[in-house]
């Protein structure tokens, strides 16, 4: 049987009701800014995108005219991609370390 105290509420042990914070739960804060900028990052390199040709479609861009612009500028979007990707390998090489 739990003793009520003095206003009717149920008194837990000899605590207080202010517990002092856990280290581990000041990791878990951290883990949760850093899972948020992983989530942002992710909707930037894939979602983004997504959105970005949907729109264009959306306002009337064909298939054809979306082909051709790639065409035209494979050599950019290749170029960018490969900038993209060594970033991104370089980001994950001074991770590790």
């Amino acid at each position: 049987m739990q003793d009520r105290g003095d206003r009717g509420r149920p008194v837990h042990g000899r605590t207080s009701g202010s517990f002092p914070r856990p280290a581990s739960q000041h990791r878990i804060s951290e883990l949760r800014i850093d899972a948020i900028g992983h989530l942002i990052l992710y909707n930037l390199m894939f979602i983004l995108p997504l959105v970005i040709i949907f729109v264009l479609v959306f306002y009337g861009t064909t298939s054809k005219q979306l082909t051709g612009f790639f065409q035209t500028n494979a050599a950019l979007v290749k170029l960018l991609t490969a900038i993209l990707f060594a970033g991104l390998g370089s980001w994950l090489l001074f991770a590790m370390i």
